[in-house]
Protein backbone atom coordinates (compact mmCIF):
# COMPACT_ATOMS: atom_id res chain seq x y z
CA UNK A 1 0.00 0.00 0.00
CA UNK A 2 2.86 2.21 0.57
CA UNK A 3 4.62 1.63 -2.90
CA UNK A 4 1.00 2.48 -4.26
CA UNK A 5 0.73 5.77 -2.58
CA UNK A 6 4.16 7.02 -3.25
CA UNK A 7 3.46 5.93 -7.01
CA UNK A 8 0.54 8.09 -6.92
CA UNK A 9 1.76 10.57 -5.64
CA UNK A 10 5.38 10.58 -8.04
CA UNK A 11 2.41 10.54 -11.31
CA UNK A 12 0.70 13.31 -9.87
CA UNK A 13 3.53 15.93 -9.49
CA UNK A 14 4.50 15.03 -12.80
CA UNK A 15 1.48 15.37 -14.38
CA UNK A 16 1.11 19.00 -12.47
CA UNK A 17 4.69 19.71 -13.70
CA UNK A 18 3.74 18.57 -17.35
CA UNK A 19 7.75 17.88 -17.88
CA UNK A 20 8.68 14.84 -19.18
CA UNK A 21 11.36 13.93 -16.43
CA UNK A 22 14.81 11.40 -17.46
CA UNK A 23 16.52 9.29 -15.93
CA UNK A 24 17.95 10.09 -12.15
CA UNK A 25 21.21 9.56 -13.40
CA UNK A 26 22.27 10.03 -17.13
CA UNK A 27 26.23 8.26 -17.68
CA UNK A 28 26.73 5.24 -19.30
CA UNK A 29 26.02 2.19 -17.32
CA UNK A 30 29.17 0.41 -15.66
CA UNK A 31 30.08 -2.92 -16.33
CA UNK A 32 29.51 -3.48 -12.34
CA UNK A 33 25.71 -2.44 -12.91
CA UNK A 34 24.79 -5.08 -15.10
CA UNK A 35 25.47 -8.84 -16.08
CA UNK A 36 26.02 -10.62 -19.34
CA UNK A 37 24.23 -14.26 -19.94
CA UNK A 38 23.67 -16.10 -22.72
CA UNK A 39 25.39 -13.22 -25.62
CA UNK A 40 23.11 -10.81 -23.53
CA UNK A 41 23.53 -7.49 -20.88
CA UNK A 42 21.04 -7.39 -18.60
CA UNK A 43 20.17 -4.84 -16.40
CA UNK A 44 18.11 -4.57 -13.50
CA UNK A 45 15.90 -1.25 -14.27
CA UNK A 46 12.99 -0.84 -12.06
CA UNK A 47 11.55 -2.38 -8.83
CA UNK A 48 8.62 -2.63 -10.88
CA UNK A 49 7.17 -4.93 -13.70
CA UNK A 50 5.55 -2.50 -16.42
CA UNK A 51 7.45 0.39 -18.24
CA UNK A 52 6.44 2.98 -16.01
CA UNK A 53 9.24 5.07 -15.38
CA UNK A 54 11.36 4.07 -17.96
CA UNK A 55 13.57 6.36 -19.59
CA UNK A 56 15.80 4.86 -22.53
CA UNK A 57 16.59 8.20 -24.39
CA UNK A 58 19.71 8.71 -23.41
CA UNK A 59 20.58 4.51 -22.76
CA UNK A 60 19.40 3.83 -26.12
CA UNK A 61 22.72 5.15 -27.57
CA UNK A 62 24.34 2.11 -26.09
CA UNK A 63 22.03 -0.44 -27.66
CA UNK A 64 19.79 -0.60 -24.45
CA UNK A 65 15.83 -1.77 -25.07
CA UNK A 66 13.25 -3.47 -23.45
CA UNK A 67 13.65 -7.45 -23.99
CA UNK A 68 11.71 -8.89 -26.92
CA UNK A 69 9.27 -11.93 -25.66
CA UNK A 70 11.88 -14.24 -26.62
CA UNK A 71 15.08 -12.62 -24.94
CA UNK A 72 13.10 -12.40 -21.75
CA UNK A 73 12.94 -16.14 -21.81
CA UNK A 74 16.82 -16.28 -21.71
CA UNK A 75 16.32 -13.78 -18.61
CA UNK A 76 18.41 -14.67 -15.50
CA UNK A 77 17.44 -15.08 -12.01
CA UNK A 78 18.08 -12.48 -8.86
CA UNK A 79 20.95 -13.90 -7.46
CA UNK A 80 22.92 -13.99 -11.21
CA UNK A 81 23.26 -10.04 -10.24
CA UNK A 82 25.18 -10.78 -6.83
CA UNK A 83 29.12 -10.80 -7.31
CA UNK A 84 31.87 -9.17 -5.43
CA UNK A 85 32.63 -5.90 -6.58
CA UNK A 86 28.73 -4.86 -7.86
CA UNK A 87 27.92 -1.42 -8.18
CA UNK A 88 25.82 -1.88 -4.96
CA UNK A 89 27.17 -3.12 -1.85
CA UNK A 90 25.85 -5.85 0.48
CA UNK A 91 27.19 -3.71 3.52
CA UNK A 92 25.48 -0.47 2.26
CA UNK A 93 23.10 -1.39 0.27
CA UNK A 94 23.76 1.77 -1.91
CA UNK A 95 25.80 2.68 -4.87
CA UNK A 96 28.27 5.50 -4.29
CA UNK A 97 28.08 6.83 -7.65
CA UNK A 98 24.34 6.43 -8.86
CA UNK A 99 23.02 6.27 -5.91
CA UNK A 100 21.30 2.97 -6.71
CA UNK A 101 19.42 0.77 -3.47
CA UNK A 102 18.91 -2.53 -3.84
CA UNK A 103 16.88 -4.04 -0.74
CA UNK A 104 16.87 -7.61 0.93
CA UNK A 105 20.27 -8.75 -1.47
CA UNK A 106 22.71 -11.25 0.63
CA UNK A 107 25.46 -9.76 -1.19
CA UNK A 108 26.85 -7.09 -3.40
CA UNK A 109 24.13 -6.51 -6.09
CA UNK A 110 24.12 -5.18 -10.01
CA UNK A 111 21.24 -2.46 -9.64
CA UNK A 112 20.89 0.09 -12.73
CA UNK A 113 17.75 1.70 -11.43
CA UNK A 114 19.32 5.42 -11.55
CA UNK A 115 20.34 4.82 -15.33
CA UNK A 116 17.28 4.04 -16.64
CA UNK A 117 14.43 5.51 -14.11
CA UNK A 118 12.97 8.51 -14.05
CA UNK A 119 10.79 8.24 -10.64
CA UNK A 120 13.22 4.96 -8.67
CA UNK A 121 16.79 4.41 -7.80
CA UNK A 122 16.07 1.17 -5.91
CA UNK A 123 15.41 -2.26 -6.18
CA UNK A 124 13.61 -4.76 -4.29
CA UNK A 125 15.73 -8.44 -4.31
CA UNK A 126 12.91 -10.58 -2.83
CA UNK A 127 10.19 -9.14 -5.65
CA UNK A 128 12.63 -11.31 -8.35
CA UNK A 129 12.49 -14.46 -9.68
CA UNK A 130 14.66 -17.11 -7.99
CA UNK A 131 14.21 -15.61 -4.30
CA UNK A 132 11.66 -17.39 -3.72
CA UNK A 133 9.06 -14.22 -3.60
CA UNK A 134 5.64 -13.62 -4.72
CA UNK A 135 6.94 -12.79 -8.03
CA UNK A 136 8.64 -15.35 -9.91
CA UNK A 137 8.86 -13.71 -13.60
CA UNK A 138 10.28 -9.94 -14.49
CA UNK A 139 8.79 -7.59 -16.42
CA UNK A 140 4.70 -8.28 -15.72
CA UNK A 141 5.21 -10.42 -17.93
CA UNK A 142 2.59 -12.72 -16.25
CA UNK A 143 -0.13 -9.94 -15.04
CA UNK A 144 -1.04 -6.73 -17.21
CA UNK A 145 -0.51 -4.41 -13.63
CA UNK A 146 2.80 -2.42 -13.99
CA UNK A 147 2.66 -1.91 -10.30
CA UNK A 148 1.92 -6.03 -9.66
CA UNK A 149 5.87 -6.16 -7.93
CA UNK A 150 7.68 -8.03 -10.28
CA UNK A 151 11.13 -6.00 -11.28
CA UNK A 152 11.77 -4.65 -14.57
CA UNK A 153 14.87 -5.59 -16.77
CA UNK A 154 16.42 -3.81 -19.75
CA UNK A 155 19.10 -5.75 -22.14
CA UNK A 156 21.54 -5.04 -24.83
CA UNK A 157 23.20 -7.56 -27.23
CA UNK A 158 26.70 -7.71 -25.81
CA UNK A 159 28.72 -8.48 -28.87
CA UNK A 160 27.91 -5.13 -30.11
CA UNK A 161 29.45 -2.56 -28.59
CA UNK A 162 27.41 0.58 -30.00
CA UNK A 163 29.67 3.84 -30.50
CA UNK A 164 28.02 7.08 -29.25
CA UNK A 165 27.00 9.61 -31.48
CA UNK A 166 29.46 12.22 -30.09
CA UNK A 167 32.29 10.01 -30.07
CA UNK A 168 31.78 9.15 -33.80
CA UNK A 169 31.58 12.97 -34.54
CA UNK A 170 34.93 13.10 -32.31
CA UNK A 171 35.88 11.16 -34.28
CA UNK A 172 34.96 12.45 -37.75
CA UNK A 173 35.98 16.11 -36.56
CA UNK A 174 39.75 15.08 -35.66
CA UNK A 175 39.44 13.25 -38.87
CA UNK A 176 38.54 16.62 -40.78
CA UNK A 177 41.47 18.58 -39.23
CA UNK A 178 43.96 15.79 -40.66
CA UNK A 179 43.04 15.97 -43.75
CA UNK A 180 42.90 19.59 -43.39
CA UNK A 181 46.78 19.43 -42.43
CA UNK A 182 47.71 17.28 -44.83
CA UNK A 183 46.47 19.46 -47.43
CA UNK A 184 48.52 22.83 -45.88
CA UNK A 185 51.54 21.14 -45.68
CA UNK A 186 51.41 20.49 -49.25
Amino acid sequence: MKKILSILSVVAVMAVAGVAPAAIYDAPVPTNAYITINGLDWAWASPFGGEFAIDLVYQAQFGWHVPTANELTKAPIASQFLFSGANVPVNTGLDPVSGAEVSGAPADAAIAVPYFNTVFNFAEYYDAPGTGGNYDYWNSSVTSDPFDGSEFLLVRNSTQTPIPSAVLLLGSGLACIAAGRRRVRK
